[in-house]
């Protein structure tokens, strides 16, 4: 008899962990068992970051709050970033606004050599003969 009141007992135990487990996927009998849903792993991913990323400083050190404050405000400015949507399609003109010359003055020329002479160097680059002109 003590063999048989001990397998009851065993199956009333294994009744009592379905059951226990029918109620906590109770709330998974609408999902299709087809498609995988990893939402909660990334969830406590982030939050595991998050936590970490706000213990790894002291509240008391003001330099460690003010670089980590900093480093946020950078990762919030990549994530938004202001686009003017009508500048596209050439509906906007992109220039930039060169600044004013200073001293500019028209180029002189401080060149040694006489008309005559640079006509004769213009003629001996080009091939024509000084001795064929005369």
């Amino acid at each position: 008899m003590g063999k048989k009141e001990n397998a009851s007992i065993s199956e009333k135990a294994e009744e009592g962990e379905t059951e226990k487990q029918l109620k906590t996927n109770s709330h998974l009998k609408d999902l299709d068992q087809d498609i995988f849903d990893d939402d909660d792993f990334y969830h406590q991913l982030l939050r595991e970051l998050i936590e970490r990323r706000t213990s790894a400083a002291d509240p008391n050190d003001q330099v460690a709050m003010g670089k980590q404050w900093l480093a946020i405000q950078k990762l919030r400015s990549k994530i938004k970033k202001k686009v003017d949507t009508k500048a596209s399609k050439g509906r906007k003109v992109r220039f930039h606004v060169h600044s004013k010359l200073v001293n500019f003055m028209a180029p002189t020329d401080h060149g040694a050599m006489t008309d005559e002479a640079k006509s004769e160097l213009y003629r001996g680059l080009f091939g024509q003969n000084s001795a064929v002109r005369e």
